[in-house]
């Protein structure tokens, strides 16, 4: 039986829409030395709420062109690492070094148990796939950061769709 190649393609974007679905939103990183004394190293992963998600389009006048400004919050009720928000503008994938300013720019903060937010430092965040209706906003960041005079290093990788364009 031989199948019309407009079956063919409308059943292939049903099961790419439903991929998309089934996609698991947040943020899973790993870190070492977040505590100084116990030298904390471990793993999480942050979910991420639609309501956490925010991707605006700048417009070409602005310095970056026609990008996308994207921002994701993952967070945890409990644990050394309770929330972690990566924001970036770019209209290319591609590795941003971290820095709150230029084009492309990209910003990691991360919110420590006791209150403390490490913000910036050096690293990257890395756009793999861009998101859309059927699929997934994909990526990977690393930030190492100073906590009292220790370097602390938090890395991961982030998944989530995005939302419906209003």
């Amino acid at each position: 039986m031989k199948f019309p190649a407009l079956l063919i393609l409308v059943l292939l974007l049903a099961a790419s829409a439903a991929i998309a679905q089934n996609v698991r939103s947040g943020i899973r990183i790993s870190y070492t030395q977040i505590d100084r004394q116990s030298g904390t190293t471990g793993s999480a992963f942050l979910p991420v709420s639609s309501r956490e998600v925010t991707i605006e389009r700048t417009t070409p006048e602005n310095a970056c062109g026609a990008a996308r400004a994207v921002s994701i919050t993952g967070n945890l009720p409990r644990g050394p690492i309770r929330r972690v928000r990566i924001s970036f503008t770019t209209n290319a994938l591609n590795a941003i070094p971290l820095s709150p300013r230029g084009c492309p720019r990209a910003w990691v903060e991360t919110t420590l148990a006791d209150g403390t937010i490490l913000a910036g430092g050096h690293g990257e965040v890395r756009v793999t796939q861009f998101g859309d209706a059927t699929h997934p906003l994909r990526g990977t960041f690393s930030q190492t950061a100073d906590r009292g005079g220790v370097p602390t290093t938090i890395r991961g990788e982030f998944t989530t769709v995005l939302p419906a364009p209003p």
